[in-house]
């Protein structure tokens, strides 16, 4: 199989996992892919197939937004995403076996993947965390921060090394309370 270009425009993704308590159901809108000089089976000695993506995830308020773009072979590539706009809130019923409070806030991020055969780097440019928190159904002072951002971080995964470049924790609130029965207050947080 050889194709010079295949494309998709205006896709819909309709997601539904039963398998999470509450079930999951989410929507993306406006997916684009388009990948050129794709073969099959994959040739060592081919060029590259070159590939780019966008979609939208609709969720409460704004849609989060994907895009990607590389090249590469089952031997080598690049790819580049940047995400904007991730409501954390989404993956609540991900998160709900091992956390208990609801986790709210955004997430952007840039980030590069490569592989070769020596291995998989990761770098990411830049991460933030918005307006975090956690919340739960009464009243109280949970943790939050205003932001939490990490720069120029690189993962390798064969050498299983990170290197962080830059982390900064902006108007971070926490509470610390242990009640008269010697719990702490975090200890509530994690399912039994």
């Amino acid at each position: 199989f050889s194709q010079p270009e295949i494309a998709i425009r205006h896709g819909t993704i309709h997601w539904t996992d039963d398998s999470t308590h509450p079930p999951t159901a989410h929507t993306l809108t406006g997916v684009a892919l388009q990948a050129k000089a794709v073969r099959w089976p994959l040739d060592a000695g081919a060029a590259p197939a070159a590939f780019s993506g966008s979609m939208a995830l609709a969720l409460k308020g704004k849609p989060a937004q994907l895009q990607f773009d590389g090249q590469g072979s089952h031997h080598s590539g690049t790819v580049h995403a940047t995400l904007q706009d991730f409501a954390l809130a989404s993956m609540g019923p991900y998160l709900a076996p091992f956390l208990v409070p609801q986790l709210t806030g955004t997430l952007q991020a840039q980030a590069q993947a490569q592989w070769r055969p020596e291995g998989v780097q990761l770098t990411v440019q830049r991460l933030a965390l918005r307006d975090t928190a956690l919340h739960a159904g009464e009243a109280g002072d949970w943790p939050r921060f205003q932001s939490l951002e990490l720069g120029n971080a690189r993962i390798d995964l064969e050498k299983r090394r990170v290197h962080l470049g830059t982390l900064a924790l902006r108007a971070p609130n926490l509470r610390v309370e242990r009640d008269a029965d010697g719990q702490w207050m975090t200890q509530t947080w994690f399912p039994p």
